[in-house]
Parts: C-alpha cells; structure tokens; sequence
C-alpha cells in the first residue's frame, strides 16, 4: 500500500479554501492528474473521480468512486474522501484544515491507496508528488495561483 502524510502551512484565507476543499469537483477537477469529476448523487455525498498517471509515454486511468465526509468547524475543517466497497480502487484522502492566523492555515494530509491502484507505476516517490501536488492545486482552486505554500 502507498501512503503518505505531510503537513503544510499556506498563505491563503480560511474561508477561502473551505468552499473548494467542500466540493470534489472544484478541489479533484483542479489537478492534472484527474481526468473527470462526476457526482452520483443528489446530496452530493458520492462521487467518481477518474485519475490518469502518464508514464514512459504511456497514460493510465483509474476510477475511483468515493463518498466525501465533511466535519466543518468555526476555525477547523475535516474533509474525508473515501473509496466506496464496490469502487475498482481503493483510495483514502483526509484533510484536516486549520486557521492559524489571519490569512494563514495549515493543512494536514493522509493518503494512502492499495497497491493495483497507481502503485505499479507510480512507487513511494511519484505517489508523494501526487498527493501533495493533488492537495495544494485543490486549495488554490479558487485563488490566484501567486501563493506559495511553505511546507512544514
């Protein structure tokens, strides 16, 4: 299993990365390693995500069809995008964003997917580039791409 954690800590509003980190389609569709975004269902709670991995010239697509979990808080927000039972591949990402200043917040990942998924081609490495680069295009969805992120 692939998995990685990692905390970062940007200069972005709280309330302006909350919407984006909300909506699967506006955090997954902003990296370029999604291909599409759909939503299942009415309460937006269930989504498929297909992710492509472009490799030695050759791209691949995986669909993941995954519930969001939102734990929305006055200075902290729990986002859990899980993989569902009868998804083709498992997937787990949790976001737990905190207000640590004006105009700062701090963002903490863990992500892990099953070996099957991206980890035949993608290995440790790849797969940390993924996530943190799937994490912070998601936060700047909505915001000017001149934010730099610090990391922790």
């Amino acid at each position: 299993m692939l998995r990685h954690e990692f905390t970062v800590d940007m200069d972005i509003d709280f309330a302006v990365c909350f919407p984006c980190l909300c909506s699967p389609q506006s955090f997954f569709s902003s990296s370029p390693y999604t291909h599409k975004v759909r939503k299942l269902d009415e309460k937006g709670e269930l989504y498929e995500v297909v992710f492509k991995w472009r490799k030695l010239g050759i791209t691949r697509y995986y669909p993941v069809k995954l519930r969001v979990e939102r734990r929305p808080g006055k200075d902290k927000v729990e986002i859990i995008y899980k993989s569902t039972e009868d998804s083709k591949h498992d997937f787990y990402l949790s976001l737990v964003v905190r207000r640590i200043g004006p105009g700062k917040v701090r963002v903490h990942c863990l992500s892990y997917m099953r070996a099957g998924l991206m980890a035949d081609l993608l290995g440790r490495k790849e797969y940390k580039l993924f996530v943190e680069n799937l994490v912070r295009d998601g936060v700047f969805c909505l915001v000017e791409r001149r934010a730099v992120p610090h990391y922790a």
